[in-house]
């Protein structure tokens, strides 16, 4: 990202945007800058951020957007699908698969056999060179790594996850535009505590809402 970051500087640096007179450019390169600078610094609170609008797609009507808002609400999607265009290699995707299927099989399969049984569907899906069998630190917690358009990529770490819970919770306990200010801190809190649970958790309720439930999305 540093490298990314630099790279366009000396492109703008060879283009002369500080001769740019157009206040509304000037500020689209800051704007793009200071994002740049918090997917690299706050990744754990970023991608998170990003899995939400992933599973609850921003809708000009559900957020009841005026029309002198609608240029800066086409900016944030298309700087939202910007970011979504992560990167993650076939052996990330294939241990984010396995992550997710072990944590929802595992009160019902023991655990060497549930093993096994997704060494076999990563190996037929995914058509391995080997056999799968890259289930280091599995029984940890799983936090978003990254995240590549529609799927998030999860490894396993306690300590990482329990991170971007904490931050997740402090952005949504502060001043912003999901909570209304006017409800107590104590009653966001609850609910927060309640339904902003751990990552892979999350994602796994939230989806099963959005795909088949009571949130289904429209085809």
């Amino acid at each position: 990202m540093d490298n990314l970051i630099e790279e366009y500087n000396t492109y703008l640096s060879k283009k002369g945007h500080e001769k740019i007179s157009f206040k509304s450019a000037k500020k689209e390169i800051k704007f793009k800058r200071l994002l740049a600078r918090l997917k690299k610094n706050k990744t754990l609170f970023f991608n998170f951020y990003l899995t939400i609008f992933t599973l609850y797609p921003m809708d000009k009507k559900t957020l009841k957007v005026k029309k002198e808002e609608e240029d800066i609400f086409e900016l944030m999607q298309n700087m939202f699908e910007f970011y979504r265009v992560g990167h993650a290699t076939p052996k990330q995707i294939q241990k984010s698969v396995s992550i997710i299927l072990f944590n929802i099989y595992k009160k019902d399969i023991k655990e060497i056999e549930l093993k096994e049984i997704i060494g076999k569907i990563i190996d037929y899906a995914f058509n391995t060179d080997t056999p799968y069998k890259n289930f280091n630190n599995i029984e940890q917690e799983a936090y978003i790594k990254n995240i590549v358009f529609n799927f998030p990529i999860f490894d396993s770490n306690t300590q990482l996850t329990n991170k971007q819970n904490i931050t997740m919770q402090r952005y949504l306990l502060s001043n912003n535009q999901y909570i209304h200010k006017l409800i107590p801190k104590f009653i966001k809190k609850f609910f927060i505590n309640k339904y902003i649970i751990k990552p892979l958790p999350f994602y796994l309720n939230n989806s099963l809402l959005t795909f088949f439930g009571i949130m289904q999305k429209k085809k």
